[in-house]
């Protein structure tokens, strides 16, 4: 059951939420190494973990002001330990048809509205001066929650990664979905917003380096990779934290494609640029198709006379069989031309020869059978 805040509970959550901030502002630095606290103080961090969760859940009066309860409660859970994320989670529950977010028989609900919240604050100040107040408590905060819990990560996967389909065709930065805004962020001039966006990317795919360039291209990519060390040949960076499924691969929706237009074209060229991240569908066409056979053959004699030109000037310099078999520099195309049809001759004189030794054989076994 949704509940709805007046102005005035907003307001006074908001002024609350301010002084827990205050009072938990050095718990990052014990507990966000995974660091073991007392169990009375986790607990107490757990059970305030699950009532904003309920706060997040709640609405107010107008959207501005159920946003700004939303800001507070983000920036309170960036100080909270990583054990404490799962009370962000609750058990699914069968009968619900509120139509909430569910993953792996949890109700994701929370996480949901954290990321529309992102969503939300990337559109609205997106080109502002704002931009690095507004987005870096949430930014953090889902790397924090990415991180520490394997179905956060996983739902917060398909909801920003999700398979690319026909979007391999187009430039990761175009687009108005969450992976765009989030790709052309890695090129931000701020560069705290520029690093976090791109950790964020990173860590849902599993800090893979090859995953995170089949998403954003190496270009909109090589500044963290720069920055964390990345550019070389390297595998995960903590294979340990994440788990290895298979399941999350984009080469069914690349197949799809190529299925999709190859049967078009006999001469498809399909490939991923790995630099802008986009597939290319090239058609080769014949540059040749159309022509007629006297421009054909005015075109040979244009290629004849270049080659010939190449070879006076000794820019290139053909070999040639003289008559004791060493190879020789060519002095014309003529001097080509014969030695190439000099090498026909001899083959099918090979070729004459292998054959009328066959016939010899059969004929001598015949007689031999004969007799």
């Amino acid at each position: 059951m949704s509940i709805t805040l007046s102005n005035d509970d907003i307001d006074y959550l908001i002024e609350i939420l301010k002084t827990l901030y205050n009072l938990t502002v050095d718990l990052p630095n014990l507990t966000h190494s995974y660091a073991i606290q007392e169990e009375e103080e986790e607990a107490h961090l757990m059970r305030l973990v699950s009532i904003l969760r309920e706060l997040l859940l709640c609405f107010g009066p107008n959207d501005d002001k159920q946003m700004e309860l939303r800001n507070h409660i983000i920036n309170l859970l960036t100080n909270m330990p990583k054990t404490c994320f799962e009370e962000l989670l609750s058990p699914a529950v069968l009968e619900d048809d509120n139509g909430s977010e569910e993953h792996n028989g949890k109700n994701m609900e929370a996480i949901n509205i954290i990321l529309r919240f992102l969503d939300h604050r990337i559109t609205k100040t997106e080109g502002s001066k704002n931009t690095k107040e507004a987005l870096l408590p949430v930014l953090q905060l889902l790397i924090l929650m990415c991180q520490a819990n394997r179905t956060i990560r996983k739902f917060c996967r398909q909801f920003i990664l999700p398979p690319l389909g026909d979007e391999v065709l187009n430039l990761p930065t175009e687009g108005q979905k969450l992976r765009n805004k989030l790709t052309r962020m890695m090129t931000n001039p701020n560069s705290e917003l520029k690093t976090l966006s791109a950790k964020l990317l990173f860590v849902l795919c599993k800090e893979s380096v090859d995953r995170l360039i089949k998403y954003t291209g190496y270009g909109n990519a090589a500044g963290l990779l720069y920055d964390f060390g990345l550019l070389g040949p390297q595998h995960n960076t903590n294979k340990e934290q994440y788990s290895s499924d298979s399941d999350e691969s984009d080469t069914e929706a690349y197949k799809r494609i190529r299925e999709q237009y190859g049967p078009l074209y006999e001469d498809l060229c399909f490939s991923i640029d790995s630099v802008t991240g986009r597939a290319n569908v090239i058609r080769h066409e014949d540059p040749m198709q159309g022509w007629s056979v006297e421009r054909k053959m005015v075109e040979v004699d244009k290629l004849v006379n270049s080659l010939d030109q190449a070879i006076n000037h000794g820019i290139i310099k053909p070999m040639v069989m003289d008559s004791s078999g060493n190879p020789v520099p060519a002095e014309s195309v003529l001097q080509l031309r014969e030695a190439n049809l000099k090498n026909i001759h001899h083959q099918d004189d090979l070729r004459a020869s292998e054959s009328s030794d066959d016939e010899g054989d059969g004929g001598q076994i015949m007689a031999n059978k004969s007799k």
